[in-house]
């Protein structure tokens, strides 16, 4: 209801002639960000349009093509997304929004099941930095951002997931080996993201149980409990174990994997 009644507020001050064009442009915008809260989408997108239109060239004409390219994400349109996504990298070719605008127009490339379209931005995103070049203040820089909510993943955050996107491309496509060896980058260059690091150990197991079987899964697992020091992750990953054991009637295994667990 707050909402609602916030966005009517904007929407009563955008038309208001007596207010100057500026503060009519920031409330038309305000709607926009206030019906994409609400999970309106097409509103957005009405929104959007009109204010690209009656506030040409104005300072949140990117950040407009931004919120119209999520909602139409949202709404399974990919081929009208790309086309925004595409325009933020028009107006706005640096920053976090371009980067995830590289990241959203590869997702969309996947759901169409255009994968080599997909990787094109995916490797387009991974092209834009080399973590290993930047100084320990620009990375401190960089974390501080996501720290104060001014983005909401960091760059190399954001790097590390396309990774780990282009392996699940790979493996969607039948490309094993090259699924396997960019999940394998994970752990060598993005060490300092302990979340995607164990992801990259979890997908690797399970397209080598798909693909090798049980017993190469198994060791694919184990090797990923001895590499990586989070008990949580230990803990589970030892009861995964367990219980394919348990599944192939391995019993006696399995209650040994199982008392590690414990």
């Amino acid at each position: 209801r707050d909402l609602n009644q916030s966005r009517d507020y904007f929407r009563n001050l955008a038309v208001n002639e007596l207010v100057e064009e500026r503060t009519q442009v920031m409330a038309q915008y305000q709607m926009i960000q206030t019906s994409y809260q609400l999970k309106d989408y097409r509103q957005v997108i009405e929104e959007g349009d009109a204010l690209l239109e009656n506030f040409p060239h104005s300072l949140y004409e990117a950040s407009v093509f931004y919120d119209k390219a999520w909602s139409y994400f949202e709404l399974e349109q990919y081929e009208e997304a790309i086309k925004s996504f595409e325009q933020v990298l028009i107006l706005a070719p640096r920053g976090s929004n371009a980067d995830r605008s590289l990241f959203q127009v590869s997702e969309s490339y996947e759901k169409l099941e255009r994968y080599d379209d997909a990787l094109k931005y995916l490797d387009r995103l991974i092209a834009r930095y080399d973590f290993s070049q930047m100084t320990e203040e620009e990375i401190i820089e960089m974390t501080t951002l996501k720290l104060k909510g001014v983005v909401k993943e960091t760059a190399r955050e954001l790097v590390a997931k396309a990774h780990l996107k282009k392996g699940d491309i790979y493996a969607e496509a039948g490309r094993i080996d090259e699924a396997l060896s960019t999940y394998g980058l994970l752990p060598t260059e993005y060490a300092a993201e302990p979340v995607l690091v164990q992801n990259s150990y979890i997908r690797t197991a399970e397209l080598v149980q798909k693909e090798r079987g049980t017993a190469a899964a198994i060791a694919a697992y184990k090797d990923a409990i001895e590499k990586v020091e989070d008990k949580i992750f230990q803990a589970r990953t030892q009861l995964t174990v367990a219980l394919m054991l348990f599944d192939e009637a391995e019993f006696l295994k399995s209650a040994g994997e199982y008392e590690i667990y414990l």
